[in-house]
């Protein structure tokens, strides 16, 4: 299985193994996995795929009468490249609404932050990205009210490129 690096690798989005058992019933619940997680050199490929890393999880069950069965299941993590990567936008009063009074800019969940696939980039994780943000604040013609230029900063240590992306946040 391919996903993301950035993707959940929680079991219900990547798969569940399908179990027979004559006797007993099998649930989601029965099974149990453990991971082994290796980290990929940025030139990794497999099926002319550019992978970051491997996740090899290994699953378990065991049935009423004792027995244990295993399989495993290999998860590789696909490698981002900028192109992948979609900036939040400006909550400027036209692209997203402006905040309200007591709403904190530098609240990520409300302004939003870098993602690939719809999750948010982690810095240093499994994408081999850093991604930082500088705020410049500035006062608003009325009283009280100030706007905020969020410059991105991301680092692909793959491409050996950085990106800059500003964001606007009106309050």
């Amino acid at each position: 299985k391919y996903v993301f690096c950035t993707d959940s690798l929680f079991a219900d989005s990547v798969g569940y193994p399908v179990w027979m058992e004559n006797c007993t019933d099998i649930t989601k619940s029965d099974l149990n996995f453990t991971d082994l997680y290796t980290n990929l050199p940025c030139t990794t490929q497999v099926n002319n795929i550019y992978v970051t890393g491997k996740v090899a999880r290994r699953w378990t069950v065991s049935d009423d009468a004792g027995n244990v069965g295993t399989c495993q299941q290999t998860i590789w993590l696909k490698r981002a490249t900028i192109a992948d990567v979609v900036f939040p936008g400006d909550h400027d009063g036209f692209d997203l609404p402006a905040l309200m009074c007591g709403e904190d800019p530098k609240n990520l969940k409300l302004t939003g932050q870098p993602t690939v696939d719809g999750y948010p980039l982690v810095t240093l994780g499994s994408c081999d990205f850093t991604v930082t943000y500088t705020d410049d604040v500035y006062p608003g013609c009325i009283s009280g009210a100030y706007t905020t230029i969020r410059t991105w900063k991301l680092i692909d240590y793959c491409q050996d490129t950085t990106v800059y992306h500003a964001q606007v946040i009106s309050l």
